[in-house]
């Protein structure tokens, strides 16, 4: 066996992968589905007053807890697509009216 060679090296890679991996899944699995307007601005790097406007003007949907308003994480990323695409809904989106939100803003 050469110096600086390890038999185990390959070993130790397939586990840190599989650790990794593992991780990864928890994590998506422990991301919160529904964000505060305050959650939702820190996400998309906007003001609470530009997600409130976004809300109001119908470009996000949201739903009312009590006095809160909760914003699907889905749906957060949905206009940022959007966004993305310069204001046209790609083929993994559903038309569900947004799209003329979209375009009216321009």
């Amino acid at each position: 066996m050469s110096e600086g060679t390890n038999p185990f090296e390959p070993l130790v890679d397939l586990i840190a992968d599989r650790v990794a991996a593992r991780l990864l899944a928890i994590q998506e699995r422990e991301k919160k589905r529904l964000y505060s307007t305050e959650a939702a601005a820190r996400y998309l790097s906007l003001s609470n007053a530009q997600v409130y406007r976004l809300i109001v003007s119908g470009k996000i949907k949201s739903l009312r807890e009590g006095r809160r308003r909760l914003i699907d994480r889905d749906e957060l990323d949905r206009w940022i697509a959007v966004r993305a695409n310069g204001g046209v809904i790609s083929a993994g989106w559903q038309n569900d009216g947004h799209a003329a939100a979209v375009r009216s803003s321009r």
